[in-house]
């Protein structure tokens, strides 16, 4: 059992690692920080693939132990009663960092999506200017040409 806590416990500190990642892309979907987002996306991909390997390791031992399919909750009622506090209070941290873990990357996932309406209205915008045939200034200003680029005398 002591070595089922142990994988729990990595779990969990690996949610707390993937945490700080899902909060750094938020900060970056804030300020937009394309290159921050995508270097957090990046780590998110290899944190996934050690989570799957740190799954597999916590399903193999289940299933040598005996508790195969079932809940955390089910483990700690058919664990032994010295292990029950110990397994309660290591399910107590997993879910608790897996909540703050679900906030942030629900906060980071919204975050990106308002920067995404901003860039698709934007791309309206644009779209809509060259329709109009304005062009801009230096300083962004926008001139209305009754002219086309291409009907100008050189």
């Amino acid at each position: 059992m002591e070595e089922f806590i142990k994988i729990c416990l990595e779990i969990s500190n690996f949610i707390e690692e993937l945490t700080e990642v899902e909060n750094k892309k938020f900060q970056a979907a804030l300020q937009n920080n394309i290159y921050i987002v995508n270097e957090c996306m990046k780590k998110e991909q290899a944190f996934l693939m050690k989570l799957k390997g740190i799954d597999k390791k916590r399903e193999a031992l289940q299933k040598k132990l005996g508790y195969e399919n079932l809940s955390f909750t089910e483990i700690i009622e058919k664990a032994p009663s010295n292990e029950k506090d110990k397994l309660k209070e290591v399910f107590n941290k997993v879910q608790n960092n897996y909540k703050v873990y679900k906030e942030i990357f629900s906060n980071a996932q919204n975050a990106l999506e308002v920067n995404l309406y901003k860039i698709n209205k934007k791309l309206e915008e644009l779209n809509a200017v060259d329709k109009l045939n304005k062009t801009y200034k230096e300083d962004g200003e926008v001139i209305m040409s009754k002219e086309s680029f291409t009907s100008r005398k050189v």
